[in-house]
């Protein structure tokens, strides 16, 4: 199950992996299911409907909280690259942006950290008003809709720069109050883990070695990506560069996930 209901470059080490034979050589038959909603993943987890998948951390957090059956078996990213974008001239004030149109999506990670941003400011979800977007929020920054938008760098702020936006000004979360903590985790249905600790771990595996020949060959992983999704293959401008721009954040120290 991936994060997201529409395809995105987060998808790439699972399309390498099933291309590159990784998949079949540690034994598995995988099939990527995108959830119907931005907020399900972790319901077709829980529910059996898929064994493992990608999510933001948030999603594992506040599923533990419901009791949902599932956990995080590694990071996909190793840092907090979300915050707030908008094409302003100044610099991004937390503290100014009482009365102002934030723009965002209906997630768990929103839920979480925007409030805390805010509240770095002396503000609260009360002091601003916000327009929630069910595919990109960028368009509505760019077409003046909105006076900030909240985005991680990999996606949307590539968005912002490839749709001729310019260079955005960013305001990252962990510069305003939120933790530096990764924003995407692998995830596996608990019950399953349990009983098949060596499948997930050789899942990981192949979508570890998927993501270092993705790196390795940034063409042709994008390629694959839009061989598969042909609806987003006119924007091939923007894949290539919100892939290239998320490889940096999958290692530390040259290391793929944790």
């Amino acid at each position: 199950a991936t994060e997201w209901p529409f395809p995105d470059p987060l998808w790439i080490p699972f399309l390498a992996a099933q291309d590159q034979g990784f998949y079949e050589q540690n034994g598995l038959d995988v099939t990527v299911q995108p959830p119907p909603d931005n907020s399900t993943t972790m319901k077709m987890l829980a529910g059996g409907q898929a064994q493992v998948g990608l999510s933001a951390i948030t999603d594992v957090v506040f599923g533990a909280a419901e009791g949902l059956p599932v956990l995080s078996v590694a990071n996909m990213s190793r840092s907090n690259n979300w915050g707030l974008f908008s094409l302003d001239e100044q610099p991004i004030e937390v503290s100014a942006l009482a009365g102002k149109t934030i723009g965002i999506y209906n997630d768990s990670w929103t839920a979480a950290m925007l409030p805390l941003m805010l509240e770095s400011g002396g503000l609260t979800m009360d002091d601003v008003q916000t327009v929630a977007a069910t595919t990109s929020v960028i368009p509505l920054l760019l077409g003046g809709k909105i006076d900030v938008a909240t985005e991680v760098t990999n996606l949307g702020g590539v968005e912002i720069t490839t749709s001729g936006g310019g260079e955005p000004q960013v305001l990252l979360a962990p510069e305003a109050g939120a933790p530096d903590t990764p924003v995407w985790v692998y995830v596996a249905n608990a019950d399953f883990a349990g009983e098949n600790p060596d499948v997930v771990t050789a899942w990981l595996e192949a979508t570890k070695q998927g993501a270092e020949w993705a790196t390795e060959n940034a063409e042709e992983a994008v390629a694959l990506f839009e061989q598969a999704y042909p609806e987003v293959a006119s924007a091939h401008e923007y894949n290539l560069e919100a892939w290239s721009a998320t490889v940096p954040l999958l290692t530390k120290d040259g290391e793929f996930f944790t």
